[in-house]
């Protein structure tokens, strides 16, 4: 048999084209002769005539059929359209398989009618739980979470509505997300491009949103940032987004404010900043009113890599004779396209100074920075972010002198610790926790490498895997990056630490044309000397990089399902997700307990098992984000006494709380000793497990732990000491309070 099917169009039935009435006369046409033929084939007892069947079975309610044609149309139907309604909904036929052998014998067959019955009362039931609107809201969380296509969510809504309980679930996915009939934000036509402005106030609205009450500052501190990415793989469709972030409220994604699309980069950064100028004059002036209050806006930074910053500050790109915003440096060219800058030491620029424009060298004349316009410090407030400069900068020029031997061949590994290296990678990454994403292993593929995979090479597993393989000069010019970045990177470091990394830094820089030669003193490298003042103004790396607005990059690129209309679809998608629920706040505190199981092993004193009223076990505790268990990635901590351990099972007691039961090292040493002792970084060489082992409380935890095999670096082979561990403190997952 056919069922009917409802698909609701936008336009009324009278406009719609002449081909498109045609094509659903004979869709429809078709499936009135199928109807007529299934009631010839069934017993004469149950058909008294083909009329009544098509009335009565097929269009019992005459509402159930209406809008699909004109009165002309109707007159050519006469059996198929009896009456017609004003509605303008379209409805069509849709076949449904699972009915085909049943030949409507509802009333002659019990079981049929058990089935019915029993469907009923689980429509009843799902009534009685859940309103099928607030059944739709959930559906369309689960769907813009998921970033399913309109496509694949109606053939779930076409599967569900199948379903005698959801036989009312609207089957458009328009409906289901509330997409807006037309673009709900204005799309123009400047610098050379289409221009989508979203609002600065009502994404600072969404971000507070997401966030608790209490978390909510009554000053917020606003980062914002723009970067070029591209939409196709050929590069030929470029966007230029302009995001913000709430700094003082932890853990806050950033959202779009306005989004420039066209084959290049804008041709005026004054209009391309325009909108967003013109709102954060008004934000920082009046503020923004969420909830029962009146919030103040702070501009706390601009982040951005050395192109965007030259386009958006208005000054020479990172290969000229004066690029840096920060200093007056000067750049020397050692060949053709190459310029050098060398020195520790130059004089610094101030705001006064910047915004005349006293600098010809530094300064296009063309345009004066949109930044200008805002309470805005424009030297020391425009970051230097560590994932463009050190990560991607930084990180691949090391890779490329060891590697593939650019600099100098001095430096260059041999094929055959090379293809060491690469195995060590890999044996890592089978310790690697899941606090990673991706896992650097195929060395020789460096120049694929992502951010994140150069930053785990420089802050956790290259001093352990290029130990005894790269030549002494370079594993220490090496460490002295690694230090430095940590103790920035640490969101607990002092202002002492700071000044030790600002002097590991310039060791670094100083020493680099002497490892490296010449060359690999470029704008980069220059660069690093101001990082550790950002530190000082801004807090650790993390809190002013450009991480969170990459990944937001990558959502944008996923949210353009067509070859064209771009912002449009940007748009769409952005208000679908703005009518669905947000994501829970996780509560830190909160302990998620996952996997219960009765194996062990126990404390020597207690007996622990399901049955028990003392506690349970499990093999996995999350608190927040951190994720701690038994396996071989997740288990290794440490504790607030300094002991490392290894996780060996979770009990959860009923009175006494969530404990560890581990197996502690007995010797804790430093892997290196220069410019620091290992330990100052938390990089700690751990060896001789005690045997018997030690219950504790999680809240002795201080923090989770990168634990991965060691190789010594006398002898540099690929088979590491089973009796020693590198362990790492990963700095992202500390647990104290």
């Amino acid at each position: 048999m056919f069922a009917i099917r409802h698909l609701r169009t936008r336009k009324p039935a009278e406009s719609l084209s002449h081909e498109y009435r045609k094509r659903r006369n004979r869709l429809l046409e078709r499936a009135h002769n199928e109807c007529l033929k299934k009631s010839l084939l069934a017993e004469s007892s149950r058909v008294p005539s083909i009329n009544s069947i098509v009335e009565d079975d097929v269009f019992s309610a005459s509402d159930d059929v209406v809008g699909l044609l004109s009165d002309n149309d109707s007159s050519q139907h006469p059996n198929v359209y009896p009456s017609m309604g004003n509605a303008q909904d379209e409805r069509c036929f849709v076949r449904n398989d699972d009915n085909d052998n049943d030949d409507d014998n509802d009333d002659d067959d019990p079981g049929r009618r058990d089935s019915d019955s029993m469907s009923c009362s689980t429509t009843a039931s799902f009534q009685r739980k859940e309103s099928l609107p607030d059944f739709e809201d959930r559906l369309a969380a689960v769907f813009t979470e998921q970033n399913m296509t309109h496509r694949q969510i109606k053939a779930v809504l076409l599967a569900l509505k199948s379903h005698s309980c959801f036989s009312d679930i609207h089957i458009d996915p328009r409906t289901i997300l509330k997409t807006p009939v037309y673009s709900l934000s204005p799309i123009s036509s400047l610098a050379g491009g289409e221009y989508l402005h979203l609002g600065t106030e009502g994404a600072i609205k969404k971000i507070l949103q997401s966030a608790p009450v209490l978390m909510i500052p009554d000053v917020l501190q606003l980062d914002f940032s723009t970067d070029e990415a591209s939409l196709d793989k050929a590069g030929n469709i470029l966007m230029w987004p302009i995001q913000i972030r709430i700094a003082n409220i932890p853990s806050s994604s950033p959202e779009m404010v306005g989004i420039f699309r066209s084959s290049k980069k804008p041709t005026s950064v004054v209009e391309f900043f325009h909108f967003f100028v013109t709102d954060m004059r008004f934000l920082l002036q009046d503020g923004v009113q969420f909830g029962d209050k009146n919030r103040c806006i702070k501009l706390r930074c601009f982040v951005a890599d050395a192109l965007a910053r030259a386009f958006v500050l208005c000054h020479r790109s990172h290969n000229s004779r004066s690029p840096c915003s920060r200093c007056c440096v000067q750049g020397e060219s050692v060949r053709s396209g190459v310029m050098v800058y060398k020195g520790t030491k130059h004089h610094l620029r101030t705001e006064d100074e910047y915004r005349p424009r006293i600098d010809h060298d530094h300064h296009k004349m063309v345009e004066q920075t949109p930044l200008a316009d805002l309470p805005f410090d424009i030297v020391s407030n425009t970051v230097f972010d560590y994932m463009h400069l050190v990560c991607l900068g930084i990180m691949d020029k090391i890779l490329q002198g060891v590697i593939d031997g650019r600099f100098v061949k001095s430096v260059k590994l041999s094929a055959n610790h090379i293809k060491l290296v690469t195995d060590r990678l890999e044996q890592v990454s089978k310790f690697c926790p899941r606090d990673f994403a991706r896992k650097p292993v195929n060395i020789d593929k460096h120049g694929k490498f992502k951010a994140t995979e150069h930053r785990q090479i420089l802050l956790y597993s290259g001093v352990n895997v290029f130990n005894g393989l790269v030549n002494s000069a370079v594993y220490k010019h090496f460490v002295l990056l690694h230090v430095a970045i940590r103790i920035l990177a640490d969101p607990h470091h002092s202002p002492q630490a700071i000044d030790f990394a600002q002097e590991c830094i310039e060791t670094f820089v100083e020493l680099a044309s002497d490892v490296y030669g010449v060359e690999f003193l470029s704008f980069n490298t220059h660069s690093l000397l101001h990082l550790s003042d950002d530190a000082r103004s801004f807090g650790h790396l993390d809190s002013f990089s450009a991480f969170p607005y990459e990944n937001n990059m990558t959502f944008c690129r996923k949210l353009c399902r067509k070859p064209n209309q771009h912002l449009q679809q940007i748009s769409n998608r952005i208000h679908e997700s703005c009518c669905t629920a947000s994501k829970p706040y996780v509560d830190p505190n909160h302990l998620q307990f996952v996997r219960n199981h009765v194996n062990g092993p126990i404390p020597s004193s207690v007996i622990v098992n399901n049955n028990d009223k003392n506690g349970k076990q499990y093999q996995k505790v999350i608190t927040g984000d951190i994720h701690l268990s038994t396996s071989q990635q997740d288990s290794t901590v440490m504790l607030k006494n300094g002991s490392i351990g290894v996780i060996k099972n979770i009990i959860d007691y009923e009175r006494k709380g969530c404990h560890l039961l581990l197996r502690v090292f007995s010797k804790v040493e430093d892997l290196f000793k220069l410019p620091c002792d290992s330990p100052l970084v938390g990089i700690f060489l751990c060896s001789l497990p005690i045997p018997q082992l030690t219950l504790v409380s999680l809240n002795q935890v201080t923090a989770k732990c990168f634990r991965m095999p060691y190789w010594s670096p006398e002898i540099p082979t690929i088979e590491s000491n089973s009796q020693f561990f590198v362990v790492v403190k990963i700095m992202s997952t500390s647990l104290e309070n």
